[in-house]
């Protein structure tokens, strides 16, 4: 919590293998990734800039979320272009 809000990617923050990027920012490190390799999906629609003010605020609202789901490893394949051609 930053200011008393609560804050969904600082909260996936403080599982394993996620890592912030840099102290008091929004980006995220999945296992190792860099932080344009997150695909963040807010109703099925992509949300290419996840950080308001600097990283400091959440540009998503606690209150309005229902449910956050965090692919680790391999995403199903209905978010991906397919790497096998």
């Amino acid at each position: 919590m930053l200011f008393g809000e609560k804050d969904v990617l600082k909260t996936l923050q403080l599982l394993p293998g996620v890592k912030s990027v840099a102290e008091g920012n929004s980006g995220l490190s999945v296992r190792g990734g860099g932080t344009d390799q997150n695909l963040i999906l807010l109703d099925e629609a992509p949300v290419y800039n996840a950080s308001h003010l600097l990283g400091f605020f959440s540009t998503f609202n606690s209150d309005a979320i229902k449910d956050v789901t965090l692919y680790k490893g391999n995403m199903p394949a209905q978010y991906g272009e397919g790497f096998l051609r």
